[in-house]
């Protein structure tokens, strides 16, 4: 049977079809639903994703421009890709402003961050301060300390020597997480 067409008596192809009466409000009647169910998909995939577009030119991450961010996963993972909420970084990064990083320390691991290396539970991350330290105008050795991480905090790191990151401001909380991080491209 063809959507839109009623059987009628005739003969094409074996069988005969003609309008609906009514062709305008069945029309309008699937472009509504059509359109309906674009916003609930639109709805949905608001409430638990979004796209989320790096725009600075120094990046932390290596080739990756653009993330999938699933906020129904907030779950704390070693390595994993996070999105969270920026917290008292301004002038550099405004309040709320998104950031993605990799979680690289949880609570309870000991971080050591060095002049020239940084390390979690032993383990070396992210290398050199003094790209960024120039940046900011400020001596590398200010950044230099070893701290446990508490209960409800979580340190993120970029990859690169540009990255702006927990070495710089410390542990992020909790409450700060959006979700799960997935590099597109």
């Amino acid at each position: 049977m063809m959507i839109g067409y009623r059987k009628s008596e005739g003969n094409i192809g074996g069988e005969r079809w003609r309008r609906p009466k009514n062709r305008k409000v069945a029309v309008l009647a699937k472009s509504a639903l059509g359109i309906l169910a674009i916003a609930l998909a639109l709805s949905y995939f608001k409430a638990h994703y979004f796209i989320g577009i790096m725009t600075q030119t120094a990046r932390c991450i290596d080739n990756a421009t653009v993330f999938l961010v699933v906020k129904d996963d907030k779950t704390p993972v070693r390595g994993a890709t996070m999105a969270f909420a920026s917290r008292g970084l301004s002038p550099i990064v405004e309040d709320d402003q998104v950031i993605v990083k990799f979680m690289d320390g949880l609570p309870g691991d000991q971080v050591n961050v060095g002049v020239r290396h940084t390390s979690i539970n032993g383990t070396e991350i992210v290398g050199d301060l003094s790209a960024v330290a120039d940046n900011l105008g400020v001596a590398p050795e200010r950044f230099v300390r070893q701290q446990t991480l508490g209960q409800d905090e979580y340190w993120m790191q970029g990859r690169t020597a540009k990255s702006f990151d927990s070495r710089f401001w410390g542990p992020i909380k909790t409450e700060q997480i959006i979700g799960r991080a997935y590099i597109l491209f």
